[in-house]
Order: C-alpha cells, then sequence, then structure tokens
C-alpha cells in the first residue's frame, strides 16, 4: 500500500488556522493598492471538532471588524460554502459547509451544523455579540 492509500486528509491539518491572517491581507490590500476587499472563501472542516469551526468563525468576522475600525473596506464575507459539496482532490471528505449533506442520502438532507446558528446571529445583528467577544477574544 502507498501512503496515499491509507490517506485519511481529517486525520492531519491541512492547513493552519490563523484568523487574524484575514486582518493582515485585507490591511495590505488597503495599504499596498487602495483597494477594498472582499472575503469569498474563508472557514475550516467541522467533523472533527465543531467547536473549532465556531472558534475560527469568530475570531475571523472579529479580525475583519478590527480592519474596517483600522480603515480598511471589507465589501463583503461569504463563508466557505452553504452545503458541503465534492472537492477535486478530496471527493466529499471534507466536511466544511454551513450545513452538512450526506452523500450517500438518496434525499440528499441538508442539516444546519451547530455553528450555523452562530453565524445566522452575527448576519443577522450585524456584529457579533459581548459573550462572543468574550468567549473568543482576539487580542
Amino acid at each position: 500500500l502507498s501512503p496515499l492509500s491509507t490517506f485519511n486528509p481529517l486525520n492531519i491539518a491541512l492547513w493552519e488556522q490563523y484568523p487574524r491572517g484575514l486582518y493582515e491581507m485585507v490591511m495590505e490590500v488597503r495599504d499596498r493598492w487602495g483597494l477594498p476587499s472582499i472575503i469569498t472563501e474563508n472557514g475550516v472542516p467541522d467533523a472533527t471538532n465543531p467547536e473549532t469551526t465556531r472558534e475560527n468563525l469568530v475570531r475571523a468576522l472579529s479580525w475583519l471588524h478590527r480592519a474596517q475600525t483600522d480603515g480598511a473596506e471589507v465589501g463583503g464575507y461569504f463563508y466557505w460554502t452553504l452545503i458541503d459539496n465534492y472537492e477535486w482532490n478530496h471527493g466529499m471528505s471534507l466536511p466544511f459547509g454551513l450545513f452538512a449533506v450526506d452523500p450517500l442520502d438518496e434525499t440528499k438532507a441538508r442539516v444546519a451544523r451547530p455553528f450555523a446558528a452562530v453565524f445566522s446571529e452575527i448576519a443577522k445583528d450585524r456584529s457579533i455579540s459581548k459573550e462572543l467577544q468574550t468567549e473568543f477574544p482576539i487580542e
């Protein structure tokens, strides 16, 4: 067996979780080119630890708010994807949508992940609650 035949992408860290990186990039775009930013994909897989996904989401949005406070124009933020989908190099093994979809389920029913409620609350209120800011500080 080759090493790839036993590869399970959910058992390794495929990328670093660095929410402050959004702040740094938005500020770089502002400082270097004087342009607004739109975040079109941001998130982490949910399957192994939904709390990590919730934390990453709140901190990412908090850093984007900080960038706006510091003078950057952020024209929009889109979570990674609405529902789980097929990734060319991982198939359906990376569950990162706001809604879970079981590819083997004939109905393809969608089930909201726990952090979808947090995203909904933040979007509806257009702010991050004091409780979430206290739970997931960015400093």
